[in-house]
């Protein structure tokens, strides 16, 4: 879903679709507004075993959000690409 505009009321409603395919294994939110959704987003990576590759680069997202997602994202056993830049925050590599 990258450059669409989504904002957090439209990423949370992601999430929940999300969790729902637990043979997910890419999530594309490259440009898009996360800010209030980051803990939201956080609990559905947590959640999907099979995710390999998640992209969220410039998308906005604040410190604590970058913090939520930077748990989830270590304590994930099978993602293996993670692409995250030019956003308000900074955020952990894995």
């Amino acid at each position: 879903m990258p450059q669409n505009g989504i904002r957090p009321p439209g990423i949370e409603a992601l999430t929940n679709a999300f969790v729902q395919n637990q043979n997910l294994r890419i999530i594309d939110l490259n440009d898009n507004t996360i800010t209030l959704a980051a803990p939201k987003l956080a609990s559905a990576i947590e959640k999907l075993p099979n995710l390999e590759i998640i992209n969220l680069e410039s998308s906005l997202i604040r410190t604590k959000g970058a913090i939520d997602i930077s748990r989830a994202i270590v304590s994930h056993k099978n993602l293996q690409v993670i692409y995250k830049n030019s956003s308000s925050s900074s955020f952990l590599n894995k």
